[in-house]
């Protein structure tokens, strides 16, 4: 019996490792090849979607997002620590005062890539199973 909840308490362990770096998240942050950087921190990046900040290491940047869907949420979750609904809600608001534009929404991985791929200095997700091919996948720390 001891023998079993030692495997137990190791496998849960090795769950909860998996989860806190990142291994199995259901997106990854992708830019344009021409982005300051490989890296965002999670504070710039929740800022840059949030539309309070535009530039990342001096470089003007551009958010395109999901209309919906799991890297959809999860980001959003993950992220900004609100829902979709918040999230539109915040943009509606901004848009409303004419402090910001709403950032371009995609409904798929391939579209959110072809569009940044295609753009300069712009940062979105993607699912974390997508190939962000002509795009830079970036760490977020």
């Amino acid at each position: 019996m001891r023998t079993r909840y030692s495997i137990l308490f190791k496998l849960l362990g090795v769950a909860l490792l998996a989860i806190s770096s990142g291994i199995g998240a259901d997106y990854q942050v992708v830019a344009s090849k021409d982005f300051v950087s490989d890296s965002i921190s999670a504070d710039e990046l929740k800022r840059v979607f949030m539309l309070t900040k535009n530039t990342v290491g001096g470089a003007k940047v551009t958010p395109v997002v999901q209309k919906a869907g799991a890297a959809h949420e999860a980001m959003l979750k993950d992220c900004l620590g609100i829902s979709s609904e918040e999230l539109q809600t915040h943009y509606k608001s901004l848009v409303f005062t004419g402090k910001a534009v709403a950032p371009k929404a995609m409904a798929t991985d391939a579209e959110v890539i072809a569009f940044i791929a295609m753009s300069k200095n712009v940062v979105g997700y993607v699912s974390a199973s997508a190939i962000p091919m002509g795009v830079k996948k970036l760490q977020v720390k």
